[in-house]
């Protein structure tokens, strides 16, 4: 039956049509006005080897060089990685690429890329089927790859138009999300239902066609999957009247809801709803919410292998019949999700997926592209595509795997998706909430949420108890502080102070149109005080270059963590970090630390090596350094300190084991109990000397009536007054005391 749709519904959905975050633009690597060249230059040898069907879906990159020519201007990368990428596109004849500049050497980028995607689309008579997609998912702005067309040469011989596809990555997902990127990504290929397992993390770690089903992407080194088991299993049994509140604390719903839209709209049965393939989860560290990110739209306008017409699909049923897709099934039976779901059908035919933009895309794609693919001959070797299906394919089907042309594909959906819809209403969400802040060392900071289509300003509320709830006041998108940016759809408020408080709920509401929406649900907890777990940080050496050697026989910075109880603590819900924004920034191993044992950890951004290696190093000039714990699902901090300047081979650690007082030790302890042997009494508040490590000369910033310098046993070598620079020639290497007028500074020679 056909809906009505009243015209002032339309105007305020179109109205609460926001963007998320700022869309990204193309930039220089994504070319939209012109079709860039694409050159890799690689020995044929080696080529011959990337092809060699021994290398088809095993990852193994070759080195080559890579040029992009726009016009006169071009661009070269020495040494990059090439490979094949794909599945079942892999055996085709027009076989599709991944260029990768960072693997031969860590951290290279290409304008701010790290690696690219060369799709060669040859089931696609048009090409442009899987660029339209992403344009359009912009368009709705929503996270997206960015594309372009580009003309690929391998060794100086044409290969055909490509589509340069944005790679998902931590790049992506900084660049898309959140700007952090460093949040456990996950990579959903077929057959990734999302269904329930167990309770075992480690049964998530399933493997199928050579590779897991869910593909750890950032943090691999950890290979800790409890946060996609926490999502998978609230996912799935969670009771159905207790679902939005449990789900909507650990899952961006709302942003989801709209992919699960333009998926129907699209035809993409490639995805998670209708073939449990193709996706990513990304766990969004400000918020703390999975995001759910599409990948790879090729099979979509009409593409079809399973004699189904995708523009017939009922959009409440889009699944494979008997196939369990939790993620949709179980959101389309709560009637408030299947209202935002139906609000962003009509908004997209409205106003994204209407046949007159999808008209003039395809119009500019073609004339773009023309040439490109009139000089492309691999285009035709393996359906026979013709010049004349890519002219005729906006409007035509060619047949067999391709039953329907674009432009007749779009109409279609549209009229049947009508006809299909439910009654629509308002389509505002709350994406997101957070705290930006220094917990609990200071309780200065600003609650933030994420909101898409505010009409009213939401509020926030906080609880002691989680359940008798008091209004804090509106959250502004204003651009004056504590708000950043104003009409960011990032809305702030000052966090109070709560004096004498352990911990505080909260949450943000938002009243629209007699709809009343909290995020989360049952509130947020904020510790306001330390845990009272007794793990320390015990010890620590941030200048390393002689003390002790790790497994590889490299002298890398260390910490030395202490379990100061009277039993056991499994380490797998405790995080290290040295950078307070993300608490969960290295995962400690699920081992067993006894009572009163030490563990050392090195500290050398080498997680690749070992699960004792950080994924971050120690600032020789100080830094605030975090231990947290993960209780409940809420991060709380158990030890924390912000250590000053360090020099070579001196450790920096507690008086005595679990002591409260810090000093340097001339003798460190990796791994064993502090001793009294430590550089005590030196008082850090004044900067007296530099350079510190010293040569042969040290300068005092002012002049010193006297100074008496003495070595680490405290015998005097030397005496004079009056100055302000001190000759260090005749004193060899080591760690001196000097007192500069009664104060105390440590002095390193270092020549």
């Amino acid at each position: 039956m056909i809906r009505a749709f009243f015209f002032f519904l339309f105007t305020l959905l179109i109205s609460q049509f926001k963007a998320q975050e700022p869309i990204p633009a193309y930039g220089s690597a994504f070319r939209q006005d012109i079709v860039a060249n694409i050159r890799i230059t690689i020995h044929p040898d080696t080529l011959a080897l990337v092809l060699h069907q021994d290398n088809w879906g095993n990852d193994r990159e070759f080195p080559a060089t890579f040029t992009y020519q726009v016009g006169a201007s071009s661009q070269t990368v020495q040494n990059i990685g090439f490979r094949l990428r794909g599945n079942t596109s892999i055996a085709a004849q027009k076989k599709p690429f991944k260029v990768s500049f960072n693997t031969y050497v860590q951290g290279a980028k290409w304008n701010g890329l790290e690696k690219l995607n060369l799709n060669a689309h040859h089931n696609d008579p048009v090409h442009y089927r899987a660029k339209l997609c992403w344009d359009l998912l912009r368009e709705c702005e929503l996270p997206a790859s960015r594309t372009s067309f580009v003309r690929l040469y391998i060794n100086d011989e044409y290969k055909g138009i490509y589509t340069n596809v944005e790679h998902i990555d931590e790049e992506f997902v900084k660049l898309h999300i959140n700007g952090i990127g460093r949040g456990n990504l996950y990579k959903c290929l077929y057959p990734a239902p999302l269904t329930f397992i167990n309770y075992n993390p480690d049964s998530y770690k399933l493997e199928a066609n050579n590779r897991r089903v869910y593909e750890q992407k950032i943090n691999d080194f950890a290979d800790d999957y409890r946060d996609i088991a926490e999502f998978i299993r609230v996912l799935n049994l969670s009771p159905i009247d207790n679902l939005k509140c449990d789900l909507e604390a650990i899952f961006n719903v709302d942003r989801f809801l709209r992919y699960a839209a333009m998926d129907v709209l699209l035809g993409n049965w490639d995805g998670y709803i209708f073939n449990n393939n193709n996706f990513y989860l990304y766990k969004n560290e400000k918020t703390g919410l999975f995001e759910y990110i599409p990948y790879d739209l090729d099979n979509t306008f009409g593409i079809d292998w399973f004699n189904i017409d995708w523009t017939e699909r009922n959009i409440y049923n889009w699944p494979a019949s008997n196939a369990q897709r939790p993620l949709y099934e179980r959101l389309m039976e709560i009637p408030e999700y299947r209202q935002k779901f139906s609000n962003y059908m009509s908004t997209y035919m409205n106003t994204v997926f209407t046949v007159e933009n999808i008209t003039n895309k395809v119009n500019q794609y073609v004339s773009l592209i023309d040439d490109a693919v009139q000089d492309d001959v691999y285009r035709t070797l393996d359906y026979g595509f013709s010049y004349n299906n890519f002219i005729q394919g906006s409007t035509s089907a060619f047949g067999a795997h391709v039953k329907k042309g674009i432009i007749p594909f779009a109409q279609q959906r549209i009229s049947n998706a009508l006809n299909q819809l439910d009654d629509i209403s308002n389509n505002a969400a709350i994406q997101g909430i957070w705290i930006d802040h220094d917990f609990p060392v200071t309780q200065e900071g600003s609650i933030k949420a994420m909101i898409c289509g505010a009409e009213n300003l939401p509020t926030w509320e906080w609880s002691l108890d989680g359940n008798s709830w008091n209004n804090a006041g509106p959250l502004k998108d204003d651009g004056i502080f504590p708000d950043q940016v104003a009409n960011d759809h990032n809305y702030t408020a000052n966090l109070p102070v709560f004096p004498g408080v352990d911990k505080v709920y909260y949450r943000v509401k938002l009243d629209q149109h007699n709809e009343n929406l909290t995020m989360p649900c049952n509130g947020r907890i904020l510790h306001l005080s330390k845990s009272n777990i007794p793990l320390y940080i015990n010890e620590l050496m941030a200048s390393n270059s002689t003390t002790i050697a790790n497994e590889k026989g490299e002298y890398s910075d260390w910490i030395e963590l202490w379990n100061g109880s009277n039993s056991s603590i499994n380490l797998k819900d405790y995080y290290l970090t040295d950078n307070p924004v993300r608490t969960q920034k290295f995962p400690l191993p699920d081992v067993i630390l006894e009572a009163g044992a030490f563990m050392l950890f090195w500290a050398d951004d080498d997680e690749d090596f070992a699960r004792n290696h950080t994924n971050f190093a120690l600032s020789k000039s100080g830094e605030d350094f975090r231990l947290y714990h993960r209780e409940s699902n809420e991060m709380r901090l158990v030890d924390r300190i912000n250590f000053p300047a360090q020099n070579s081979n001196i450790s920096y650690g507690r008086q005595s084991d679990g002591a409260s007082q810090w000093v340097f030790f001339n003798d460190p302890t990796p791994g064993a109990s502090n001793q009294t042997t430590s550089i005590e009494n030196i008082d850090e508040s004044t900067l007296y000397i530099f350079p510190n490590p010293a040569k042969n000369q040290v300068f005092f910033k002012n002049t010193v009536n006297e100074i008496i310098l003495r070595d680490i046993q405290g015998r005097v070598l030397l005496r004079t007054i009056n100055t302000n620079t001190l000759n260090l020639n005749e004193l060899s290497n080591g760690i001196y005391l000097l007192e500069l007028d009664g104060k105390i500074e440590r002095l390193v020679i270092q020549k």
